[in-house]
């Protein structure tokens, strides 16, 4: 399979891989052995269908092997605002296998997250958050460490 692609904005085009889009889980696939040609700009790959299905382009995101450019968003999070995506704070460029514990301005831990995505969710819907700046400590397996602050709106 070959499908083509515009160059648009700045994104790297090594990091194009084809996914397939699975409607059972309403998540997107990554096909396996995908390559780019940035000359003509094509990205190719095999697959076998066995069902229609949609395709297409996208930009293959991976866990940062440290954190140090680890950070947050929406930040600040603010509880009404349409735009900001629901109830979720994601954490970017974490390592697979790190910790983020979040702190109150007391320096009290108010909740621990276990990264298992990229970016990773933070719901804070259901917990006793207050208005006010948090800090965050991301911890990977080699113990380096990154901090942050978020700030939240309710």
């Amino acid at each position: 399979m070959a499908i083509p692609y515009s160059d648009i904005g700045n994104i790297n085009e090594n990091t194009l891989m084809l996914y397939t889009f699975n409607e059972t889980t309403g998540n997107w696939e990554e096909v396996p052995n995908c390559w780019v040609d940035t000359t003509h700009n094509i990205i190719y790959g095999t697959l076998t269908l066995t069902h229609f299905t949609l395709i297409a382009p996208l930009v293959s995101i991976t866990f940062a092997p440290t954190n140090n450019d680890a950070y947050c968003y929406p930040n600040p999070w603010e509880k009404n605002d349409p735009k900001q995506g629901g109830s979720y704070i994601y954490f970017a460029n974490v390592s697979q296998g790190s910790t983020i514990k979040i702190y109150n301005i007391a320096g009290e831990e108010i909740d621990k997250i276990n990264v298992t995505e990229c970016p990773q969710k933070w719901d804070i819907s259901n917990k006793n958050i207050a208005s006010g700046i948090y800090i965050y400590l991301i911890t990977n397996d080699q113990n380096q460490k990154a901090t942050g602050k978020i700030g939240i709106i309710k």
